[in-house]
């Protein structure tokens, strides 16, 4: 049944590439004068349920092998290449993204297409290159969406996630032509984030009537302070800095209906000696008792759409673990940390039912590369295929957070895993749990099987098989 059901889909999506193949190009727009159907993409590789993903632009087909299903394409579609001069579109601007969208869809990553920049004649600013657009312009911003989208969500392309800005909630920096991340704070505006929901109100239903299955993505929102914090410290405790905090608010207040995810990035910074894990629990700015740096910031996100009436998915984009030091002996730790915070971080979004966590990135940035330049495999990419490995198809079931480490359980077919992660404050903290009954093995976070006596010993991430 299995095997006719996949020759069933192969002929029909061969069929639609066939109809597709003579209308795609540089008059790809035409193709929409009459209604197009989307069909959805099947694959037997990895459930549609998949959160992992991956940010960056290179080495594709090693990472699509890995069992990743995101990718967060991070070279943009910039509006001010494509549309410099009003109402003419320039897509030869856009050649180099094309390029990477058609490698990525080859080997069936789904692409979150990022969308920013605005052309001269549309910025409220008109030094700032990330900053706000003109009222007046915000038709024909919503107008390059709809052509954007109708580019791309067909075959060879097939994009299904548009991403509106990047780091929107950054202060508007009116002179600072050379900044391409977003910066839609503004003074003006009490920092709120009203006038990019206005924006969104513009934008959405465009792109919903070019295609229904596309999703609109709010910029990966970078909430540097927790709006919730009645003690802030240093910057946060800023007049500027607490009304920027709320520019989500500002978002649900124009637009609950108007976007499909909200996206946001965090992570936290290597400190010697101290586990990654317990680092991003316990930051100053995000803290422990709302949650950390992570968990506090869905929790907040969540709290805030409930507040409004709307339940939207959550994606944690630009997960990572940064500022790798250039001592040789701290930067193999640094390695190894790196390793087992990546573990940790696709665990914990699991876990808390996000849509999708991305990595940042392939490329690395302060020291979060996943591939060296050299084409190498970190210790976090080895990580990362042992994690796709043991948990391809597998269903979450739930997470108990103990004194020391977190043990999250999964099923798959007549075997659960037990997946132990330290959380404790030092790093290399040794704990160890009784032998459960049923047990089979138990794998390091590098698939290697360890050995067990008495008791499961571990210091790092490790894998529990039993037997259901």
């Amino acid at each position: 049944m299995n095997k006719l059901r996949s020759l069933i889909w192969i002929f029909v999506i061969t069929l639609t590439l066939t109809t597709c193949s003579a209308t795609i190009g540089s008059n790809a727009t035409s193709q929409f004068s009459t209604p197009t159907l989307y069909l959805p993409v099947v694959t037997n590789n990895y459930p549609d349920r998949s959160i992992i993903g991956v940010d960056g632009n290179s080495y594709l087909q090693q990472i699509a092998n890995t069992g990743v299903r995101f990718l967060r394409l991070n070279t943009q579609l910039w509006w001010s290449d494509i549309e410099s001069t009003k109402g003419r579109y320039d897509w030869d601007k856009a050649a180099r993204v094309e390029e990477l969208i058609m490698e990525a869809s080859a080997n069936r990553l789904d692409v979150i297409l990022l969308m920013q920049t605005a052309p001269v004649w549309a910025r409220e600013y008109p030094g700032s290159l990330c900053g706000p657009i003109k009222d007046e312009e915000l038709d024909a911003f919503a107008a390059f969406v709809g052509e954007a989208v109708r580019r791309y969500s067909v075959p060879p392309f097939n994009v299904k996630y548009y991403q509106i800005w990047n780091e929107p909630d950054q202060f508007v920096k009116e002179t600072d032509s050379g900044n391409n991340n977003g910066c839609w704070a503004e003074s003006t505006n009490d920092y709120s984030g009203n006038r990019y929901g206005e924006m969104l109100t513009k934008v959405y239903p465009i792109l919903k009537n070019i295609n229904p299955n596309a999703q609109l993505l709010i910029g990966s929102l970078m909430m540097t302070c927790d709006p919730r914090d009645p003690n802030p410290q240093d910057y946060c405790a800023e007049t500027n800095w607490r009304s920027s905090a709320n520019f989500f608010e500002g978002i649900l207040q124009e637009a609950k209906e108007s976007f499909d995810i909200v996206m946001f990035n965090s992570g936290p910074s290597f400190v010697a000696g101290q586990n990654p894990v317990w680092t991003e629990m316990n930051n100053w700015r995000w803290k422990v008792e709302r949650g950390g740096l992570v968990n506090g910031k869905i929790n907040y996100l969540r709290d805030l759409m409930l507040k409004y009436g709307v339940n939207k998915p959550i994606i944690h984009s630009e997960a990572y673990l940064l500022d790798r030091p250039e001592a040789p002996d701290d930067y193999e730790s640094f390695e190894d940390y790196k390793a087992d915070y990546l573990v940790w971080v696709y665990a914990n979004g699991w876990s808390q039912d996000l849509k999708a966590v991305t990595w940042y990135s392939i490329e690395g940035w302060k020291g979060s590369e996943l591939i060296r330049r050299d084409g190498s495999e970190t210790k976090a990419l080895q990580a990362l295929k042992t994690m796709t490995g043991f948990l391809h198809q597998a269903q979450f079931l739930s997470r108990d957070d103990n004194i020391g480490y977190t043990r999250f359980i999964f099923r798959k077919g007549n075997e659960l895993t037990w997946l132990l992660i330290p959380t404790g404050q030092q790093y290399g903290m040794e704990y160890s749990i009784p032998i459960p009954s049923k047990f089979k093995k138990a794998i390091d976070l590098f698939g290697n099987e360890q050995a067990v006596t008495d008791t499961i010993r571990f210091s790092r991430p490790t894998y529990v098989f039993l037997n259901q």
